[in-house]
């Protein structure tokens, strides 16, 4: 009967109205075919959808991933913060050799590298170094020595580093 219902809805759509009709009036009295057509729509929606298992899964990949790509993103963000201390300090000399040029000494250790911020002032200019100029990128002050222990014979310009300590393996030195 089936292939023939199939055939008549193709063909008449009227036809196929009342052959619906009909067929759900025998689902109606014949539990056989109910129970068949249960099955059927359970195993359908079973298999339409996705398992807890496969959701954990996919979930656990995720975390796996986000994980790395924190780990990977930590060690370019430290990378960052020296290159940036590098520059910073680079910076620095350069407004130290302005200051010499100007004032014909550098400054003593004692005036440290926060003179550079009013010299320009008081040469009647702009300042040699902005005030964020002499922090790190961990908010330490960069440090100034006059005359030098690291560059004998000269100035040391060092960050004490993320941890704030100085003399600790994570200091940068100017190159």
């Amino acid at each position: 009967m089936s292939g023939w219902s199939d055939l008549t809805r193709q063909f008449n759509p009227l036809l196929s109205q009342q052959n619906t009709t009909l067929e759900r009036n025998h689902l109606h009295t014949n539990p056989t075919m109910k129970t068949q057509l249960a099955r059927f729509t359970v195993r359908r929606s079973a298999r339409s959808g996705f398992t807890m298992m496969e959701m954990m899964l996919v979930l656990a990949i995720i975390a796996i991933l986000i994980g790395i790509g924190v780990v990977t993103m930590e060690g370019v963000v430290d990378d960052a913060e020296i290159q940036k201390a590098h520059a910073d300090m680079n910076n620095i000399e350069m407004s130290l050799i302005r200051y010499k040029t100007n004032k014909r000494t550098l400054p003593t250790q004692g005036e440290g590298i926060e003179v550079l911020i009013q010299a320009g002032s008081a040469l009647g200019g702009t300042a040699l170094l902005k005030p964020e100029g002499i922090k790190d990128p961990w908010g330490n002050t960069y440090q100034y020595r006059n005359p030098g222990r690291k560059n004998v014979g000269s100035y040391d310009i060092y960050s004490v580093g993320k941890d704030g300590q100085e003399g600790t393996a994570d200091d940068i030195w100017r190159k």
